[in-house]
């Protein structure tokens, strides 16, 4: 809620529509580690490979452009995390760079839609 408070979006949670049963998360962060907002998703173990997710982020990344106003919005995943990255892909993102945010051991990927840079 602080989130909201401060910024206007966060995450939401992601519930069935059927049974309005919660399956996850998903939305928008501001991370004072981060230039840009980025997007977070999380899926109950038991709703993983559904679709759930992709469609979630479609529409959180849908917010963020004609919502929100925002021209860039970036992900930060593991490289090991391939089920991440493929629907990182799925939703317009592209691979940017590694990055090592502060106190951490490992670098990670960092992930970016940019509306300048032509990406839909």
């Amino acid at each position: 809620m602080d989130m909201y408070e401060r910024v206007g979006f966060g995450m939401w949670v992601m519930v069935l529509r059927e049974t309005g049963e919660p399956v996850g998360t998903c939305g928008l962060i501001r991370r004072e580690t981060l230039d840009d907002v980025d997007i977070g998703f999380a899926m109950l173990p038991e709703h993983r490979g559904r679709g759930l997710a992709l469609e979630a982020s479609r529409a959180v990344l849908e917010y963020a452009k004609e919502v929100v106003g925002l021209t860039r919005v970036v992900a930060i995943v593991s490289p090991a995390n391939s089920k991440s990255i493929r629907l990182l892909e799925a939703i317009g993102m592209c691979f940017e760079k590694k990055i090592r945010l502060p106190g951490e051991d490992e670098d990670i990927s960092l992930y970016a839609w940019d509306r300048a840079g032509g990406w839909s």
